[in-house]
């Protein structure tokens, strides 16, 4: 995610991305973290103000004293973290659209057939086909339906 080697860089992406940090401790970050309660405090502890000094240096988040105490410090995010997080989403969000058009185009693709059916049905049984026309009217609407569907997620993918 990062370009740069980072301590438990999945729990640190996953509460940039979900969290709005102003004025956190260092505490308030490995709280956030799900982590196994072996793993062990210390190391947690270690790895996290490492992880927080690297964000720190490249520029995701500012870091000044605590004013009720001088040895504490306290972080919030930089305009740098703000826009990670929209890039964050926007890529992710995106494939989540690219996901959900796929399903779609398989219902598309599945109507299509049954609309092709319908009409050997009506060759075949002359006899139903006004029911059958009514049928195909159902079926014509649902691809109607997923083709406007997917042209919308091709646009909304395209603003992202």
């Amino acid at each position: 995610m990062f370009d740069f080697n980072l301590p438990l860089d999945y729990h640190f992406t996953k509460i940039l991305s979900n969290y709005e940090i102003i004025n956190w401790e260092a505490k308030k970050f490995w709280s956030k973290f799900e982590i196994s309660e072996s793993y062990s405090r210390f190391l947690l502890c270690q790895k996290t103000y490492m992880g927080i000094k690297i964000l720190t240096k490249h520029g995701y988040l500012s870091v000044m004293p605590s004013p009720m105490n001088q040895k504490v410090f306290l972080y919030s995010e930089t305009e740098k973290l703000k826009e990670f997080r929209l890039q964050f989403f926007k890529k992710n969000y995106e494939q989540i659209f690219i996901s959900h058009k796929k399903e779609i185009s398989k219902r598309l693709e599945f109507l299509n057939l049954q609309n092709e059916f319908s009409k050997e049905l009506i060759s075949s049984y002359p006899g139903l086909t006004l029911e059958i026309k009514k049928y195909q009217k159902n079926i014509e609407s649902g691809i109607k339906n997923c083709e406007a569907k997917i042209l919308t997620l091709n646009d909304i993918i395209k603003i992202i």
